[in-house]
């Protein structure tokens, strides 16, 4: 139920924006919105924990967390953010505890210590000894000797997982993840893979070549936040990528007998997400005597406006290898559907490191946001009125949050007459796309069909005008 005052959906806006302006370190505009929201409704843990993270006065932030656990004593968040002002005044800190706060966890509540590096892990099994890999329909860990399975936890995190662009770029929390793991360089397409053990990628999962080389150590990757796991296995893969090439009239005929041979490799591929809002500032000319019947020239007013929107996982690829067109072809993920990122869901799975950074998949998420609001705030402006001169500003972005995911696609290599081709299919959802020739005589003989038709539509109507004119 919505707090009165306010609808379900103002009401969730209002708290939004409070976070993002938080997160973005606009401390006096976060707590504006917030306090807002609090005084609406003053059981919201959420919007407490939010709160303690927008002050440095201890007693405040104190008073804060206990209204958020008061509101929900399992607001882990804001026991933990307790616990550690307990540590302060006490000197004695705290074992530090996982935290879930719903809308995402505010980092400066519980200020935890810089974590340390992390080192390569490998997953063998208990029974046997055995390399363990991820099983993504069962989420667990398997043995692929002895068949051994055990669990690996992994909640769904969907939009938790955001974090804030500034005050992280350069943190060495978001570093240290990979600092112990392996890089390998594809020679041929330039794609990253990441290893955790030296020489255990054979081929580049992008483009299935052998022309590997080590590359350092990485040291500067940002951590994953979340991770979709497989849900199309490879025979069904297979035969989506098979369906797909021998779909289209133009598809030559001899193409599915060529590509037999095609084979698809699993990879998890580095995306972008951002969230956020924008606001963008516009000015217009309005007539003012339109409509009227006056021989006076149209008079004009001059108008202005401001737009305010919200944007939500907006993805960028982290891979300049794979094009956008290419993950537009294989249709959208669903980015919802996503669980928490842990280590061992990559046993077994390669993972590609990606090459585009956090600061320029940044820009292109504003350039895609920008392009489509625009022409929609045009469109609103002083709507059903004759306007000239609309100009649109370049948008001034609050609240920017990033997710750094791992989503699944499987790719494949084939040969037609001498050239190569890439498919991909969607490892989540199983739509299939990538490139494929053309029938050269079937586009011909589509065109000659065409100017045929139009010939003798044009002849049958000349002799129909012929006909009745004589008639008449």
């Amino acid at each position: 139920m919505s707090p009165p005052g306010f609808s379900a959906r103002e009401y969730e806006n209002l708290v939004r924006e409070g976070i993002h302006a938080a997160r973005a370190g606009y401390r006096s505009t976060a707590r504006r919105l917030l306090f807002r929201a609090i005084s609406q409704k003053p059981n919201d843990s959420h919007v407490w924990l939010w709160l303690s993270a927008t002050t440095d006065h201890p007693l405040e932030r104190r008073e804060m967390l206990e209204k958020a656990v008061a509101a929900d004593p399992s607001n882990q968040a804001a026991l933990n953010g307790l616990a550690h002002l307990n540590a302060i005044e006490t000197g004695v800190e705290p074992e530090p505890r996982r935290t879930d706060a719903g809308w995402g966890d505010p980092g400066p509540v519980s200020n935890p210590a810089e974590p340390a590096p992390a080192s390569t892990k490998t997953f063998a099994c208990q029974q046997c000894g055995g390399r363990m890999a991820f099983d993504p329909v069962t989420r667990r860990l398997v043995c692929n000797f002895c068949g051994h399975a055990r669990e690996l936890e992994g909640e769904i995190v969907a939009d938790t997982a955001e974090m804030p662009i500034v005050g992280l770029l350069h943190g060495r929390k978001a570093h240290a993840w990979a600092a112990a793991a392996h890089e390998v360089e594809c020679e041929k397409c330039g794609a990253h893979t990441i290893e955790d053990e030296p020489g255990k990628t054979q081929l580049c999962p992008h483009c299935g070549s052998n022309q590997l080389v080590r590359s350092e150590q990485l040291e500067s990757l940002l951590e994953p936040q979340a991770t979709a796991v497989f849900r199309i296995e490879a025979l069904e893969a297979v035969r989506l990528a098979r369906g797909w090439l021998n779909s289209g009239i133009f598809t030559p005929d001899g193409l599915l007998k060529e590509a037999r041979r095609l084979q698809l490799r699993p990879a998890y591929y580095p995306f972008w997400t951002f969230d956020g809002g924008v606001e963008i500032r516009w000015t217009a000319q309005v007539r003012e005597n339109y409509g009227r019947n006056t021989s006076q020239p149209p008079e004009w007013r001059m108008v202005s406006g401001v737009s305010n929107e919200f944007f939500d996982d907006v993805l960028v690829p982290g891979v300049s290898a794979l094009a956008e067109s290419e993950i537009k072809a294989i249709g959208q993920f669903d980015l919802k559907d996503v669980i928490e990122y842990e280590p061992g869901q990559l046993a077994g799975w390669p993972a590609m490191a990606y090459d585009v950074s956090l600061s320029d998949a940044s820009l292109r998420a504003r350039e895609q946001v920008l392009k489509q609001l625009i022409p929609r705030v045009r469109a609103e402006v002083e709507r059903g009125k004759e306007k000239r001169d609309v100009r649109i500003g370049a948008g001034s972005w609050s609240g920017v949050t990033y997710k750094h995911v791992l989503l699944p696609i499987w790719v494949g290599t084939y040969f037609y007459q001498g050239r190569e081709y890439h498919v991909f299919v969607n490892g989540q959802t199983g739509q299939a796309s990538g490139e494929k020739p053309t029938d050269r005589m079937k586009v011909i003989g589509v065109w000659v069909l065409l100017f045929m038709t139009v010939a003798v539509l044009t002849l049958f109507i000349a002799w129909l005008i012929n006909y009745f004119g004589l008639i008449g």
